[in-house]
Order: C-alpha cells, then sequence, then structure tokens
C-alpha cells in the first residue's frame, strides 16, 4: 500500500496514532492517494449525477468545487466527530444554492459520506469493550445471586 501505515506513540498508553479519513479510504479501497478525491467522488456523488460529471468538468469547473471542498476536508478527517463540522461548511458554500445541485442534485450526498465516515472510521465509543463482547461468566453481575431463581416478570402483568 502506498497509504501511510499506522504507527504507535511514544506515550505510556501505546494509543495508535490517528489515520486521516484519506489514508483510511485508500487503504481499505485500494485505492492510490492521488487518485482518492476522484474515487471518493465517484462513490459518494447521487447516483443520477454520474452520467453527468465528464459534461459537467467540461461545462462548469466550478460545479464540482463544493463538492471536492467537502472530499479534501473530510480526508484530512483523524475524527469522525469533526464530521459535522466539514458538513456545516460544506452546507454554508453558496453554491449549493443553485437549480443544479439544489432541485436536480448533481453534486454529493452527505448521506453517502457520512456512511463512508462511519465505515472507516470507529468512534471513540465503539473502541470501547462493551459488557456484551465479554464471555458470559465475566459479564454476569457483580451483585446477582446465581443460587437465587430469577422471577419471571410476566407473573405480574
Amino acid at each position: 500500500m502506498l497509504c501511510v501505515s499506522m504507527t504507535l506513540s511514544s506515550s505510556s498508553d501505546t494509543t495508535a496514532i490517528r489515520r486521516t479519513f484519506a489514508e483510511l479510504f485508500c487503504e481499505h479501497y485500494e485505492v492510490q492517494p492521488s487518485d482518492y478525491p476522484k474515487a471518493m467522488l465517484r462513490r459518494c456523488v447521487y447516483r443520477r449525477a454520474l452520467p453527468f460529471l465528464p459534461l459537467l468538468k467540461l461545462i462548469c469547473r466550478r460545479h464540482l468545487e463544493a463538492d471536492l471542498d467537502l472530499i479534501c476536508g473530510v480526508g484530512l478527517l483523524k475524527r469522525p466527530e469533526d464530521l459535522r463540522g466539514e458538513l456545516a461548511d460544506f452546507f454554508m458554500n453558496h453554491e449549493n444554492r443553485r437549480f443544479t445541485r439544489r432541485a436536480l442534485r448533481l453534486r454529493i450526498s452527505t448521506r453517502r459520506v457520512t456512511r463512508e465516515v462511519r465505515l472507516l472510521m470507529p468512534t471513540e465509543a465503539s473502541l470501547r469493550v462493551q459488557p456484551s463482547d465479554l464471555p458470559a461468566a465475566a459479564g454476569a453481575s457483580a451483585g446477582a445471586d446465581p443460587e437465587k431463581p430469577v422471577k419471571d416478570r410476566r407473573a405480574f402483568s
């Protein structure tokens, strides 16, 4: 892979240095880093816009600037929580007020972008061990008496 590999920090807790979304994307989809914007655009653009992309590039080069700005911003993310700021910037972009982008949706889908980020960048909460991840014996509550039978809740309704 040409993407940057994960390295460990020198801190005592040996937490991994976070990789950018673009690095994770390139590794996952086996894309060259130089092809990241193009590949991300193809994955996240509305499907009805795909046939028009070459035409849009020829006719109005500025039409895809807002999309590419979002893709570049998302590519630099190291935490999925920062996606909100990038999406807010995208929605505030005045280019998104154009008829072709707003009504015809000849643009990137923010839901698809969000889906890609969630797929490739786990949140801090998802990295923590959940009680359901533990074996059955370790997951039993500390206060429960194994000898005492559990009452059926349906009996009280």
